[in-house]
């Protein structure tokens, strides 16, 4: 069954969904209709039937290659149905990866084009073009904005009331029934356009009043006074005094906020930011890009523990805590930390790019000796802790953690002992005894570690 008209199907892996809807934007706005799931799986339909069906009636496959759509299952799936239908496939890599000999095999000869770092929204026009040639469309035409505001319609003056239709034209819709759903449709319109406008003027500042024009009835604004604001023309050709590359990302950074992309929004910032480190724009903007990408990911986490996916709601939590623009620290992440350990999944970041001013990679062995300890493996855990101790003495989260691997490890070896010693096994006791010794994480002087330290010495002098 086919439920809307298309001429590309996108094929991506789920981790690279924000980049998939981000070229989705930019191939809709140059006029070319894509499919792209979850979006246009209709309610009630079976998934696999709805790609499918997808893939067959479309005229391009358009394939995002990536390192996880390289492993996808799912898109080597979709891929070998294009192939099999003869469809033109358009692979486009967003990381420099070789794709995979089952990948290779299907998109065959095909020209590969690239979008590998942030600005991506020109390679995915460059992509566009590309794509409308293939469809025999007119290319070349300029890329409308798709963040612009659209017109909103002003409330017309009320109708009279229409009048009663005969009953044979009363069999279907009712002119009532129309009337009201362009109402609603209209309403649904304006409320989009005032969401778009309000959060541009979060992020440009204030906005001058709005003109009502009354010949034709629609609401505009005026054209900005400043630079600094969105707009559907060029960049400035300095922003900050970082010149024109700087303010064409923070351009992109702002259509990708307005249209809730906090993750490519992020990434463009960063990308200003290594550019010109002085650019005050991009400083201001890039903590709400980045709560806004945390918030997101978040969001997709909870639905997916809901639907009790657990693997995958790990997957997003933890993106969230890398995209957290505050501190490792915070009491906000440790909910967050929480629910990922009760999935049974690892928690492979501590939260924010620069966890208690160590480094990724120190949070990234705190997060593993978390994940140890809640699973019980006080050896890994006390490894990973030692491991970020070593790389960063002054974290706190790894010494306070590694007093605690420790103790559990060495109650966990005393138990061996004991174990081994009840059975008679003296000198294989003794050896687990003074593993645990090894382990102990308080004083020597403290009755516990002496108490250990005597029976090792009757153990031994039983041999």
């Amino acid at each position: 069954m086919r439920f809307m008209a298309h001429d590309v199907f996108l094929s991506y892996s789920s981790e690279d969904k924000e980049v998939a809807q981000c070229l989705c934007g930019v191939l809709e706005a140059a006029g070319i209709r894509c499919w792209i799931a979850p979006r246009d799986v209709v309610a009630g339909q079976d998934y696999a039937e709805a790609i499918v069906d997808a893939i067959d009636q479309g005229a391009v496959f358009v394939l995002l290659l990536s390192s996880s759509s390289n492993e996808s299952p799912h898109v080597r799936r979709e891929a070998e149905r294009a192939a099999s239908k003869a469809k033109r496939i358009v692979p486009l890599r967003i990381q420099d990866i070789v794709p995979g000999k089952s990948i290779q095999y299907f998109i065959g000869s095909s020209h590969w084009m690239d979008a590998l770092e942030p600005p991506f929204e020109p390679k995915f026009q460059a992509a566009a073009q590309a794509i409308l040639r293939h469809l025999g469309k007119p290319a070349g035409a300029p890329v409308p904005n798709p963040a612009a505001p659209a017109a909103v319609p002003a409330l017309a003056p009320q109708a009279p009331a229409p009048q009663a239709l005969p009953s044979a034209a009363r069999s279907g819709p009712s002119a009532a029934g129309w009337v009201g759903a362009v109402l609603v449709v209209g309403l649904a319109v304006a409320l989009g356009a005032y969401r778009s406008r309000s959060r541009l003027a979060r992020l440009s500042g204030p906005a001058a009043p709005a003109v009502v024009a009354p010949a034709q009835g629609l609401v505009s604004a005026p054209p900005p006074s400043s630079g600094s604001q969105l707009t559907t023309e060029s960049p400035p050709a300095v922003l900050d005094g970082c010149g024109g590359s700087y303010a064409q990302k923070i351009e992109y950074a702002r259509k990708a906020m307005l249209r809730g992309q906090g993750y490519i929004a992020a990434n463009e910032l960063k990308s200003a930011i290594e550019a010109c480190p002085g650019g005050a724009t991009a400083q201001k903007l890039l903590p709400e890009a980045k709560r806004m990408a945390y918030e997101d990911a978040k969001k997709k986490g909870e639905e997916e523990t809901r639907w009790g996916r657990a693997a995958k709601a790990a997957s997003f939590f933890n993106e969230a805590l890398r995209h957290w623009p505050g501190s490792s620290d915070d009491p906000e992440l440790v909910p967050l930390r929480d629910a990922i350990l009760k999935t049974g999944e690892p928690l492979t970041e501590l939260g924010g790019e620069n966890p208690e001013g160590c480094g990724r990679d120190y949070g990234r062995d705190v997060g593993w000796g978390l994940t140890y300890l809640a699973r019980g493996n006080a050896f890994s855990a006390v490894s990973s802790l030692e491991s970020a101790v070593q790389a960063c003495p002054t974290g706190k989260s790894a010494a306070q953690l590694l007093g605690k691997a420790r103790l559990a490890r060495f109650q966990e070896l005393k138990k061996k002992g004991e174990a081994l010693a009840r059975e008679g096994h003296d000198y294989r006791a003794a050896l687990e005894y003074r593993d645990a010794a090894k382990s102990w994480p308080g004083s020597q002087s403290d009755p516990e570690f002496v108490a250990l330290q005597a029976e090792i010495t009757r153990l031994e002098s039983r041999r």
